[in-house]
């Protein structure tokens, strides 16, 4: 069974780089050309709007970090696309033939090991566990599609629980720096410490209001707790559908698109999921903070179960893969795991690969916005290999 899939992955397959790529274009240098404007367009495009959007989320905003990001993060896209179709052409010209494994493999592993190197740190730290995250997600729904694994019931549920107790865990210690995650976290579980940092005389002024007014009963404090939590939890669930709103708005209008769209529709799912989020948090901490010292990890971890009122799957496993990966460097460092040189680089390298290879060959499995996202960027390549893969 091994070498008989072997064979058709390393088999040689009939056709040209013409054939497989570019059968509306001779030329395989005119075609890298007219892909490099394509790719390098859409990227740019896709980052400028995505560094607008989370750079004054981090607290930052200059105009000069702007724009080598949006050109940073747009050369690297430009070179995952790219060097996949160019280097298809390069090894059939190396070659003279076409084999399976240089459709996808092999020049996606070029171009993601050439391309992960060009993209910031912070942005690095991101893109290992999103990629790895997206590949699990579609390698398990091929697995399960096929009957080799069986269906888990809010397996999705249980994997947030986990990574909300250790992210909530983690910020109860001082540390130097805090990411991305842990600052949205951080904003969401004690607001209060967001304020004393970067509103520090309005903070003290509510803290006297609230000593002076809460009443000193434990079991009074559990509903004012509570409703305060579900207010914050609403709060900051509407603002951000007024602001995904306006961010579609404003693309779509940028886009120049005249196709019809369906628009984003303002909805309360996230705010009550918010809402019941800080509220469960708020009342397990009051509750277990004099009786273990893992008062804030056991909240997180009983809190997490509120995002089975509105489920989101990929942002469960993306989280829970990301403190899987955290953890396993700081046993790597500790000495609990065998250090293993450029481990982030290596994971996005395979997961990129795979989730590559499973987007042209078992695209009804993966997800569609990361199969708009992909068809969006790659134009009539990907939809060209894909063609070429059924045949």
């Amino acid at each position: 069974m091994i070498l008989s899939t072997l064979r058709d992955v390393f088999g040689r397959s009939e056709g040209t780089c013409k054939e497989v790529l570019h059968p509306h274009q001779d030329s395989c240098i005119l075609t890298t050309i007219e892909l490099a404007i394509n790719f390098f367009y859409e990227s740019f495009k896709l980052y400028t709007m995505l560094h607008l959007m989370f750079q004054p989320i981090q607290g930052k905003f200059a105009i000069k970090s702007l724009i080598i990001d949006i050109l940073r993060s747009t050369i690297f896209l430009s070179v995952n696309g790219l060097g996949l179709t160019s280097f298809i052409c390069v090894l059939h010209k190396i070659f003279g033939a076409i084999y399976n494994c240089n459709i996808v493999f092999i020049p996606c592993f070029i171009a993601a090991s050439l391309a992960y190197p060009i993209e910031s740190r912070p942005r690095q730290r991101l893109l290992t566990p999103y990629m790895v995250s997206n590949v699990v997600e579609t390698i398990t729904s091929v697995f399960i599609s096929r009957n080799y694994l069986p269906s888990i019931p809010y397996l999705d549920v249980l994997l947030f629980m986990l990574a909300s107790g250790k992210i909530c865990g983690r910020l109860s210690t001082p540390v130097s720096h805090r990411g991305f995650n842990d600052t949205i976290f951080s904003l969401l579980t004690n607001p209060m410490d967001i304020l004393r940092r970067n509103f520090f005389p309005f903070y003290r002024i509510l803290s006297f209001y609230l000593h002076k007014f809460l009443p000193n009963s434990n079991i009074l404090k559990i509903p004012i707790l509570l409703t305060g939590g579900c207010v914050w939890g609403l709060l900051i669930g509407l603002s951000y559908n007024i602001v995904t709103l306006i961010i579609s708005k404003v693309s779509k209008l940028l886009s120049g698109s005249k196709e019809e769209r369906r628009s984003k529709r303002f909805n309360f799912h996230i705010p009550i999921l918010l809402a019941a989020y800080i509220g469960l948090f708020q009342i397990c901490k009051h509750i277990l903070r004099n009786v273990t010292p893992l008062s804030d990890t056991i909240s997180g971890l009983l809190a997490g179960s509120a995002i089975s009122i509105y489920r989101f799957p990929s942002l469960s496993l993306y989280l829970f893969i990301k403190e899987l990966l955290s953890l396993s460097k700081t046993l790597m460092h500790s000495g609990y795991l065998p250090r293993i040189p450029y481990f982030n680089y290596v994971l996005y390298v395979i997961s990129t690969t795979l989730q590559l290879y499973c987007v042209v060959y078992e695209s009804q499995v993966v997800k569609p916005a990361y199969m708009h996202f992909i068809l969006k960027v790659s134009s009539y390549v990907v939809p060209n290999l894909q063609n070429y893969s059924r045949i």
